[in-house]
C-alpha cells in the first residue's frame, strides 16, 4: 500500500521520461496505490498557472488517470486536517504539507520525487 505524491502520478500517468524505471515498476507493480484528493487541486492549481500541460481537458485527464493507472482517491478527513496541524517546522507548501498528513495519518508510505519531504522524521518514503 502506497501513497503517491503529486508529480510522480502526473509523470507515471503522462509516461514522462522524468520517472526512472525503479518508479514505474514500483506504481505497476504495487496493487494497493492511493493518491490524495489534494492532488487532484494541486493538478488544478498547476494547470492554471500553466506549469504542467495535459493531452486531454483536466475533467477527462483525471478521470482516465485513475482508472488507467488504479489508482484510489483519499478524501480529506478530520484525521488529515488533526495530523496537518500537528506537523511542525515542515516547509511552506501547503499541498506537500496535506499529502504528508495523508501519508502519515493513513500510516501509508510515500512514494516521492520531492527530496524536501525525504526529511520530515514522521513521514514513511518508499525507497527508490
Amino acid at each position: 500500500m502506497i501513497l503517491s505524491d503529486t508529480h510522480v502520478f502526473i509523470w507515471f500517468v503522462n509516461g514522462d521520461d522524468k520517472l526512472s524505471e525503479k518508479y514505474i515498476k514500483i506504481l505497476t507493480d504495487e496493487k494497493s496505490k492511493h493518491l490524495s484528493v489534494i492532488s487532484c487541486w494541486e493538478i488544478s492549481l498547476l494547470l492554471e498557472k500553466d506549469r504542467i500541460k495535459l493531452k486531454y481537458p483536466f475533467d477527462d485527464w483525471f478521470q482516465k488517470a485513475l482508472k488507467v493507472s488504479n489508482v484510489k482517491l483519499i478524501n480529506l478527513d478530520l484525521d488529515i486536517i488533526l495530523t496537518y496541524h500537528q506537523l511542525i517546522n515542515f516547509h511552506s507548501d501547503p499541498a506537500d504539507k496535506l499529502i504528508s498528513a495523508t501519508s502519515i495519518c493513513k500510516n501509508m508510505p510515500l512514494l516521492r520525487f520531492d527530496r524536501k519531504l525525504i526529511e520530515y522524521p514522521a513521514l514513511k518514503i518508499v525507497k527508490v
